[in-house]
C-alpha cells in the first residue's frame, strides 16, 4: 500500500520550501480458515432390528448408528476473539444411492442448515452441525442415520461412503472449505440361535398302517395330516437393518444328495434321493423320477410346508429293526434368507430338520370261514398198466408205481364221493385198452374193481399205446349209467413214452355222440397226433368233459400228455402235469378238484414302504420262506416239504396234515385256499405269515380258516350265474352259492350253506344251524343264535349284521356268538332293538383284524355294556374305545345319549 503527501516548510522570516512524501505499507492478503477434511463411521447395525456383529475386519468399526465428528480449522490472520460461523454444502453428493429400492434426494434443511438425504418414504441420513467452537477453531457435527442405505455387494458387509463439503468463515466473511467424508457401514442378516424340527411319518401316507405309536411331536403343528409338516424358518434368522427379507431356496442345491443330519445319503426302494430345485419357493426330493418329498417355501414370510409323498428307506434291509424308527433329514442347507439390498444368509447344519417316522408292515390277523362245494362227477379213470408201471416208485410203503397210481385213484374217486353222487369208469391200457366192466359203477364197485388192479402191470414186452387209451376210453364213457346234471371229467394217468399206436380209422367201437362211422385216416404216430388230439378235443367239448393228464416219475414228457389234457366245458387247452415225485401224487389230483376257493389277501397292511413281499408262512411246523432274488426261490424248514412253487408267478403252493391246498402269490400275499374233500367235522386251519417291506422291517400274524363239513345228505344245491338273483331254498339242507352278483339268499329251516360269493349280498340261513359267509363285497347278514356260523369274510367291502323285527341282542348270555368279519351292525331296520351287555371283547370276536365295529340305529334303539371309555365324537358316531384290547365302537348319535349306556 503505498499514499503520497506533498507538504510546504515555511521559517520564522517567512522562506518556504516545498517536497513530496511518499509512504509505502508492505502487508499481504488475508486467506481466511484452513478447513482440514475429516472422516467419520456410521452403520446400520445400530437401526432398530439390526445385528450388530464385528464384521470383516477394517470395514466393520461401529454398531452406532449416531456419531460425533469434530472437523479442524485454522486462520493465522485472524486475532484471538474472532467468531467462526460453519455450513455445509451439497455440492458432489451422490446420485445413484438408494434406500429399499428408492432414491435418496439430498437437500440442505433452509432453518437447520443440516444436510439431509431422504427417499419418499422418509429420512435416510443427516449431517448436522452442533456447534463452532472459534477458540479451539473446532467444527462439532453429528451425522444420524436413520434407515439402512442399499450397499452393492451381497457377499460381505460392505461399506458405503461420500463426501459432505464444509465452509468455515471467519467474521471478515472470509472462508474456508473441507469434506467430511461419511462412511455408512452394511448390515446383513444373521442367524439365531433357534431351530426348526418337523415331523411327519409313512403312516400318513396312502398304503400306510395308520397306528397310536407316534412320535410326541407328530401333529404339533395342528393340521391333523401328518404327511404334511407347516412351519416357518422366519426364526431362524435376523434379517437386520435391510429390511424386508426375502427367503428363497438355495438353487445351489439342486442335483445333490439329500442327506440325513449324520450324512448319510438318503434312498427310496433303493434309489438314491436327490434334490430338484423347481424354482425360488418349490423344492423336491427325487428318487428315480418319483416325487418323495417337496418343500413349499413362502418367499415374503419364511412359512414352508414339507409334503411327504413317498416312503423313504430308514435303514438297511438287513439292518431292518421291525420297529418305527426315525429319519432325520438334513434341509438347513436348502433354504436362506435375503435381505432388501441382496445380502443373503444361510443356515449351520442342524437348523433345519424333519424326521420321518418309519411305518411297519402290520400283519392283523385273518380269520375266514370255508366249506367244500359240492357237486355229482362222472369219473372217467383210464391207467396205464404196462410193464414200467412195475418200477419201484420212491414212495415207502410200496414196491410198484401201479400200486401207488391205484391208491392215488382210489383216494380220489373218495374225495369226490364227499362232494356229491359219484359214478366211475375205470380203463386200463398198455399195447391195447381194456374196459373194467360194462357200465358205470357206483364207488364201491369202482373201489373193488381198484382192489384187483395193484399187480395189472404187464411184462415189458407190453408198450405204451395213448391211441388205445383215447379210443377205448371214449367208448367207456359212451356206456349206460352215468349221471345227469353231473360235471364229467378224466384222468389220464401214465409214466411212460408211447411206443406203439393205433389207426384211429380201424377203430369205431367208440359209440360217441355226434359221429358217424369211423374216423378218418390220421396215421400210425406213436402218441397223439394233432389230427388226432382235434379229434379227441371235439370229443371232450361235446359231452362237457374236462381232461387232466398226468405223468407219473422222471421220464415223462410233458409234451406227450399235452394233446391229452383239454378243458371240454371252457373249451380251453390245459396243459399235461408231471408228477416227479410220487409222493406228491394225492396232492396233484386233489388240486385238480373243482372246489370254488376260498380267495383273500394277507398283504392289505404291507405299508409305505414299497417292495414288500410275503417273506414266509408256516404251514404244520414247516416255515416255507422266500427269496424273491434270482427269479424266486423257497426253502423249507423245521418239518416235512409239502410244497411247489411256481417261479413264474411266485406262487407257493402248499398241502396241508388235512388235506387242504393254500396257495399264495409270495409278491403280493393274496392267497387262494381250497378246503380237503373229506371230513367230517369242523377243523381250524391255521396258517402264520410274516411280511417283510421295502427298507426290511417285518410282522407277522396270521391266517385261521375254520372248515364247516357239507351237510349230510344235501338235498338241494343252487349256483348262481353271476347275475343279480333271489333264491329261496325249497328243501332242508340246501346248498346255496350266489357266485358273482348282488344276491338275495334265503335257507331252509334245516341246516344250510348259504355263500354270496362276489357283490354285495343278502344272506339269511332261515332256522338251523346253518353256515352263513358273505364273502367278497358289502354283504348283509341276518342274525341268528342258532347258527354255526354268521361271516361277513374278508374280501373287502362293509359288512353288516342285521336283526329280526324286534329281536335283541344279550351278549351277556351268548355262550358262542356264531358272527365275525362284520363292520356294522344296522338297527334301523325291522323295528327296534337293543344290544345288551355289549363288551370290547365281543366287538374284538365280531370284527375283523381292524376291530371297529359300527352301530347305526335311532331313537328306539339302545346300546349298552361295559368295559368302555368315551373318546369324544367323530362325524355322526360317538367313539367309545377299549384300549387294552385296542378296540373301537362307534355308535349313530341318532340313537341318543339317554338310550347309550356303555360305561367302564
Amino acid at each position: 500500500l503505498t499514499d503520497t503527501f506533498v507538504y510546504t516548510i515555511t521559517d520564522a522570516d517567512g522562506d518556504t520550501s516545498t517536497t513530496t512524501l511518499t509512504i509505502t505499507i508492505n502487508g499481504k492478503t488475508d486467506e481466511g480458515p484452513i478447513v482440514v477434511d475429516d472422516s467419520i463411521h456410521v452403520s446400520e447395525e445400530g437401526l432398530d432390528g439390526a445385528n450388530p456383529d464385528t464384521g470383516p475386519s477394517g470395514l466393520d468399526t461401529t454398531n452406532n448408528k449416531v456419531m460425533s465428528g469434530t472437523a479442524m480449522f485454522t486462520d493465522a490472520d485472524s486475532p484471538t476473539g474472532t467468531i467462526f460461523t460453519a455450513e455445509l454444502g451439497d455440492a458432489g453428493l451422490p446420485t445413484t444411492w438408494e434406500s429399499g429400492g428408492q432414491p435418496i434426494i439430498w437437500s440442505i434443511e433452509s432453518v437447520t442448515g443440516d444436510l439431509v438425504g431422504s427417499t419418499t418414504s422418509g429420512e435416510i441420513i443427516r449431517v448436522h452441525i452442533d456447534n463452532v467452537d472459534s477458540t479451539a477453531r473446532e467444527v462439532n457435527y453429528i451425522v444420524t442415520l436413520q434407515d439402512q442405505i442399499d450397499h452393492p455387494d451381497t457377499t460381505i458387509e460392505d461399506n458405503l461412503s461420500f463426501d459432505v463439503p464444509i465452509v468455515v468463515k471467519d467474521d471478515l466473511d472470509n472462508s474456508g472449505t473441507g469434506v467430511i467424508t461419511v462412511t455408512v457401514e452394511d448390515d446383513i442378516p444373521a442367524q439365531t440361535t433357534a431351530s426348526e424340527q418337523g415331523y411327519v411319518e409313512e403312516e400318513a401316507l396312502a398304503d400306510g398302517n395308520q397306528d397310536t405309536d407316534d412320535h410326541a411331536s407328530m401333529n404339533a403343528d395342528g393340521d391333523n395330516n401328518n404327511a404334511v409338516w407347516s412351519s416357518s424358518i422366519a426364526g431362524l434368522f435376523s434379517v437386520g437393518a435391510d429390511q424386508e427379507g426375502s427367503y428363497s431356496i438355495n438353487a445351489s442345491v439342486d442335483g445333490t444328495a439329500v442327506l440325513t443330519t449324520g450324512g448319510d445319503a438318503v434312498t427310496s426302494d433303493g434309489d438314491a434321493v436327490t434334490y430338484n430345485v423347481v424354482d425360488a419357493t418349490t423344492l423336491q426330493g427325487v428318487a428315480d423320477g418319483r416325487v418323495v418329498f417337496e418343500v413349499v417355501l413362502n418367499q415374503a414370510t419364511g412359512g414352508y410346508t414339507f409334503t411327504l409323498k413317498d416312503q423313504l428307506d430308514h435303514h438297511a434291509v438287513e439292518d431292518a429293526d421291525d420297529s418305527e424308527g426315525y429319519l432325520n433329514l438334513e434341509l438347513s442347507g436348502t433354504m436362506s434368507v435375503q435381505d432388501e439390498d441382496g445380502d443373503e444368509q444361510g443356515l449351520d447344519a442342524s437348523s433345519v430338520v424333519i424326521t420321518v417316522q418309519d411305518d411297519v408292515p402290520t400283519a392283523i390277523p385273518v380269520r375266514e370261514s370255508a366249506t367244500a362245494t359240492p357237486i355229482d362227477t362222472n369219473l372217467l379213470i383210464i391207467l396205464d398198466t404196462s410193464g414200467s408201471m412195475g418200477s419201484y416208485p420212491g414212495v415207502s410203503g410200496y414196491t410198484t408205481r401201479m400200486a401207488v397210481s391205484v391208491d392215488a385213484a382210489k383216494g380220489l374217486i373218495a374225495k369226490y364221493d364227499a362232494l356229491g353222487e359219484v359214478k366211475v369208469r375205470i380203463v386200463d391200457f398198455d399195447s391195447t385198452g381194456t374196459e373194467k366192466g360194462s357200465v358205470w359203477m357206483d364207488v364201491s364197485t369202482a373201489q373193488s374193481t381198484l382192489n384187483g388192479m395193484y399187480n395189472a402191470y404187464t411184462d415189458s414186452s407190453n408198450l405204451t399205446n395213448y391211441d388205445q387209451a383215447l379210443l377205448v376210453g371214449m367208448g367207456a364213457y359212451a356206456d349206460s349209467g352215468k349221471l345227469t346234471d353231473a360235471q364229467s371229467v378224466s384222468y389220464f394217468i401214465s409214466d411212460g413214452t408211447p411206443t406203439v399206436s393205433t389207426n384211429w380209422y380201424n377203430y369205431s367201437t367208440y359209440g360217441t355222440p355226434g359221429y358217424v362211422g369211423t374216423w378218418p385216416n390220421w396215421g400210425y404216430d406213436n402218441g397223439i397226433n394233432s389230427n388226432e388230439e382235434n379229434g379227441w378235443e371235439a370229443w371232450l367239448r361235446n359231452n362237457d368233459v374236462i381232461s387232466y393228464a398226468i405223468g407219473l416219475g422222471t421220464g415223462v414228457n410233458v409234451g406227450n400228455l399235452n394233446p391229452v389234457a383239454y378243458d371240454g366245458v371252457a373249451e380251453s387247452e390245459m396243459n399235461g402235469r408231471s408228477v416227479p415225485n410220487l409222493n406228491d401224487l394225492d396232492d396233484v389230483l386233489a388240486d385238480t378238484i373243482p372246489q370254488d376257493p376260498l380267495t383273500g389277501s394277507l398283504s392289505l397292511n404291507l405299508g409305505a414302504d414299497e417292495g414288500g413281499y410275503v417273506q414266509s408262512i408256516e404251514v404244520n411246523e414247516t416255515t416255507y420262506t422266500y427269496n424273491p432274488a434270482g427269479g424266486g426261490s423257497i426253502t423249507a424248514s423245521g418239518g416235512d416239504d409239502n410244497s411247489s412253487f411256481d417261479t413264474a408267478d411266485n406262487i407257493l403252493t402248499v398241502t396241508t396234515d388235512a388235506g387242504a391246498i393254500i396257495k399264495i402269490d409270495m409278491d403280493d400275499g393274496d392267497y387262494e385256499y381250497k378246503t380237503p374233500a373229506i371230513f367230517s367235522s369242523e377243523y381250524d386251519e391255521t396258517i402264520g405269515f410274516t411280511l417283510v417291506d421295502g427298507d426290511g422291517d417285518t410282522n407277522s400274524s396270521s391266517l385261521l380258516i375254520t372248515n364247516y363239513p357239507l351237510p349230510s345228505a344235501i338235498s338241494e344245491t343252487w349256483t348262481g350265474d353271476g347275475t343279480n338273483e333271489t333264491w329261496t331254498a325249497s328243501s332242508v339242507n340246501a346248498y346255496l352259492d350266489g357266485q358273482g352278483g348282488d344276491d338275495l339268499l334265503t335257507g331252509s329251516s334245516g341246516t344250510d350253506i348259504l355263500k354270496g360269493g362276489d357283490g354285495d349280498d343278502t344272506l339269511d340261513g332261515g332256522a338251523g344251524a346253518d353256515v352263513v359267509i358273505g364273502g367278497h363285497g358289502a354283504d348283509t347278514l341276518v342274525y341268528d343264535q342258532d347258527d354255526t356260523v354268521i361271516d361277513g369274510g374278508n374280501g373287502g367291502g362293509n359288512d353288516a349284521l342285521i336283526l329280526g323285527t324286534g329281536e335283541s341282542i344279550d351278549f351277556g348270555v351268548i355262550t358262542d356268538n356264531p358272527v365275525k368279519n362284520i363292520e356294522e351292525i344296522d338297527l334301523t331296520v325291522n323295528g327296534n332293538h337293543g344290544l345288551i351287555n355289549l363288551s370290547a371283547q365281543d366287538v374284538l370276536d365280531m370284527t375283523d383284524g381292524d376291530n371297529e365295529l359300527y352301530i347305526l340305529g335311532d331313537s328306539g334303539d339302545s346300546v349298552s355294556g361295559t368295559g368302555w371309555q368315551a373318546d369324544g365324537s367323530d362325524g355322526d358316531y360317538y367313539v367309545y374305545v377299549n384300549t387294552t384290547l385296542g378296540v373301537s365302537l362307534y355308535v349313530q348319535d341318532d340313537i341318543g345319549t339317554s338310550n347309550i349306556n356303555l360305561t367302564t
